[in-house]
């Protein structure tokens, strides 16, 4: 059948969309993690990484938003290359290490910033995307 063909067609594109982001947001994440300090452990360049990845989701929300309809770009920076980028498997690793490590105020603080940091990139994303109007155009 002709449109059980062009849905498995659509779903193998999303599928390497997918498939191709992740592969160039993991290699970027190894870059950035490896290019911060090994003193502080993993948890700057944890830190690094899923600020990058919120302030490019930001930015493509907004851009998504207001002119690009199109699910190939969409899925291939948000779904693969954001979410391959950013880690939250990393980030509760990182955190029982520091717990280990510096105690429960210290860690208790990082979580505080770190999503602090990440949200405000969000944010930043969306204002460099869609300007003052963000707010009133994701809320329609």
């Amino acid at each position: 059948c002709i449109r059980d063909r062009e849905m498995v067609m659509k779903v193998l594109v999303k599928y390497f969309a997918i498939s191709l982001g992740a592969f160039l947001g993991g290699g970027l994440r190894f870059v950035i993690e490896s290019l911060a300090p090994k003193s502080t452990g993993s948890v700057v360049g944890v830190l690094l990484v899923n600020a990058c990845a919120c302030l490019i989701i930001g930015i493509a929300t907004g851009l998504f938003l207001r002119h690009f309809t199109n699910d190939f770009w969409n899925k291939f920076l948000v779904s693969g290359f954001c979410g391959s980028l950013s880690t939250f498997s990393s980030f509760s690793a990182g955190l029982y290490m520091l717990l280990e490590k510096a105690g429960a105020l210290e860690t208790i603080g990082f979580i505080i910033i770190h999503f602090l940091i990440t949200l405000i990139m969000v944010y930043l994303g969306l204002w460099i995307s869609m300007g003052r109007q963000w707010k009133s155009l994701l809320l329609k």
